[in-house]
């Protein structure tokens, strides 16, 4: 396991690498420490799965860096694009269909998320970096326990409201979590 500080010059291009490469990435989100693999490398997913030992049938969240990104993976609802032209980027999560399953898809605001998805061009799987069933981690040494390939250490973070979490597979709002977007926000969305 590597630590880079979060303020080298050399961080998103050392991430991306790892990311590109197979491996996970620690990493401090808006909202606690994360975990990061690539999208589209499922043995990367699954060394997320065992570092976390969660089930197997949790999905995780993606990350992506804009809508279009979006698009390619997942069906976006004519409700979904309602939300992500009003919120994204930003505090909410769409639960999206995505072949015969469904997808939990965000386009994060958070500064350092978003220069990491441009450094590496596709999206990624995003969790928090704890063991399944634990308290969130704010600190690197919470998270280097678990021995992710990289660890970007930002230092203590401080704890944040979740996202909102919005079903949006069919026609109807449906909210499955409320967090830093409100349910009126959500209903009166234009």
């Amino acid at each position: 396991m590597e630590t880079i500080q979060i303020t080298d010059p050399r961080v998103f291009e050392k991430a991306s690498v790892v990311l590109k490469n197979g491996g996970v990435v620690a990493y401090p989100s808006e909202t606690c420490y994360g975990f990061l693999a690539n999208y589209h490398d499922q043995s990367a997913i699954a060394k997320i799965y065992a570092l976390k030992k969660r089930p197997l049938d949790k999905q995780f969240l993606v990350i992506a860096g804009d809508l279009a990104e979006v698009a390619k993976i997942a069906t976006l609802t004519p409700l979904a694009r309602k939300l992500a032209q009003k919120f994204w980027p930003g505090a909410l999560t769409l639960v999206l269909p995505s072949g015969t399953e469904t997808l939990a898809v965000r386009v994060p605001a958070h500064t350092f998320s978003r220069k990491l998805l441009q450094a590496c061009g596709f999206p990624l799987v995003s969790t928090s970096a704890n063991l399944a069933g634990a308290d969130n981690p704010y600190s690197p040494a919470e998270v280097v326990k678990l021995k992710p390939d990289l660890l970007i250490d930002a230092g203590q973070i401080s704890p944040e409201p979740p996202t909102t979490i919005a079903d949006c597979t069919g026609n109807e709002l449906r909210i499955l979590r409320l967090g830093k977007i409100s349910q009126d926000e959500l209903e009166h969305a234009e």
